[in-house]
């Protein structure tokens, strides 16, 4: 792809080719029926704010936890749940209803609904997934999707698409174009949007403190657990959101940034010296939670399901490990591009002042309710009485040293700038076609992680970068 070849994307000629986009939505995203249980109202539907996403905050950390598990299978609903928005029959054939219109609608209409010509043109398919799964194995679904007979290149009678995605759709679409050399040829180009490309550190944290209210409000916090043993059990079955954990090359980029991903203090010390986490973070997260540092391997989970927990999320580490080690920082290369937000409070480089390994009690007798007080023995020999909730519960995690204002509240820009680092233009300046062979990644201040793909101006962007693209193709014929 030349510069010569992108100026000229300003031609007439453009309109003469066919090239369908394919939307990959992120965790969670997607709208799933589950085909055990499905009478009785069992879906992942984001779409519905009533019974089918109330199912999961009242069920329980156990029961969702074998309801949400990767082994039952699932189907991507066809059918809208929303009774505002009426879709045409091509709109449900190509996927439409099969992720969140909460999360993407407006973003489906302003791509897919912009005149006869451009729908003509770049076609909007929605690839929805079972989010749950393993990234590789989304990544091969994806590759044989595109390329299948109900996928955007047969459908459309299309030589090639382009490929856009939100959060972990990034990762799974590398995941796709990395194990399927053939379908590089036939993507003009992959655009990202708030890709955690080296994991995000929030959820590395949710396993020591449990999903809180900052994370996505209280009703979130309890359909994936408000603590850290409810947390671990419900996402031990779920290899695809476990894979979203920091990886190596995460740990590298802080360093590099002059920080460290995981500080602690010690209790034993009246946490006076700092420790920084050396080594690989796999090592780090095989660990139990109690030790130092800390790591997702829980000992306070229910004793009936405590062992079978602890082995499966070692063995989801091992995985993930490879899905990181394949993944690292491919990219199709020429033809990738990237937005990202910053300036949001976001769980960049975490830090924790541990409470003590063992946890001792006093009951003091008051009346008729006796008051329980916790407390630890330090390094001298002393008794100090340490608070249930922050001490205890949330391990010590310190909020304000955690969450710098380095992201866009889920993804640190240390990870969302993976693929292109050090590079970074305004999402919001002028952009012109030419600009393509210099500019691969834009950054905002102003977009949020869930609702990043409803900003008018990434929108926007996306669409200038989509007519860039096909415009170089037609004068490269």
């Amino acid at each position: 792809m030349t510069e010569a070849s992108i100026c000229r994307a300003k031609d007439n000629t453009i309109s003469s080719v066919k090239v369908p986009l394919v939307f990959v939505p992120g965790v969670m995203g997607s709208r799933l029926k589950f085909k055990a249980g499905s009478s009785t109202g069992q879906c992942w539907d984001p779409d519905s704010k009533s019974w089918r996403m109330l199912h999961w905050v009242w069920i329980g950390a156990d029961r969702a936890r074998k309801s949400l598990d990767v082994d039952n299978e699932v189907e991507v609903m066809t059918i809208p749940w929303w009774t505002s928005e009426s879709l045409s029959d091509d709109e449900l054939l190509r996927g439409w209803a099969g992720a969140s219109w909460d999360s993407y609608g407006d973003f489906f209409s302003y791509m897919g609904r912009r005149g006869k010509w451009r729908s003509l043109r770049n076609p909007l398919y929605v690839w929805g997934y079972d989010w749950r799964k393993d990234i590789l194995k989304s990544g091969d679904d994806l590759a044989k999707y595109i390329q299948s007979g109900k996928g955007p290149l047969q459908s459309e009678d299309a030589s090639s698409c382009i490929i856009v995605t939100h959060s972990m759709g990034g990762l799974v679409a590398r995941a796709a174009l990395r194990q399927h050399p053939d379908l590089e040829a036939k993507v003009l180009g992959v655009i990202h949007v708030v890709q955690p490309v080296f994991g995000a550190t929030t959820l590395y944290r949710r396993f020591l403190t449990g999903t809180l209210t900052l994370d996505g409000g209280a009703p979130f916090a309890m359909i994936l657990g408000n603590t850290g043993p409810k947390f671990s059990q419900i996402v031990s079955g779920l290899p695809g959101p476990i894979q979203l954990l920091p990886s190596n090359l995460y740990a590298q980029r802080c360093e590099k940034a002059g920080v460290r991903w995981l500080t602690t203090t010690r209790f034993g010390d009246a946490h006076q010296k700092t420790y920084e986490a050396f080594g690989s973070v796999y090592d780090v997260y095989t660990r139990g939670h109690r030790t130092h540092p800390p790591g997702i391997i829980r000992d306070d989970l229910p004793p009936d399901v405590s062992k079978e927990i602890q082995k499966k999320l070692i063995d989801q580490v091992k995985r993930m490990q490879i899905v990181h080690e394949t993944l690292a920082n491919y990219r199709l290369v020429d033809r990738t591009w990237s937005i990202y937000g910053t300036g949001k409070p976001t769980d960049t480089v975490e830090h924790f002042d541990l409470p003590p390994e063992k946890i001792l009690v006093d009951v003091i007798p008051c009346g008729e309710v006796a008051t329980v007080l916790p407390y630890g023995v330090n390094d001298q020999g002393n008794k100090v009485y340490i608070k249930q909730g922050h001490d205890v519960d949330m391990m010590g995690w310190d909020e304000g040293r955690s969450r710098p204002k380095t992201g866009e509240g889920t993804v640190p820009d240390l990870s969302a700038s993976g693929l292109f680092p050090g590079e970074k233009h305004d999402l919001h300046g002028t952009f012109t076609t030419a600009d393509l062979t210099k500019k691969h990644q834009f950054v905002s201040c102003d977009i949020e992680h869930e609702p990043a793909c409803k900003d008018p101006y990434v929108a926007n962007r996306i669409l200038e970068l989509v007519d860039a693209i096909v415009g170089s193709r037609e004068c490269e014929k």
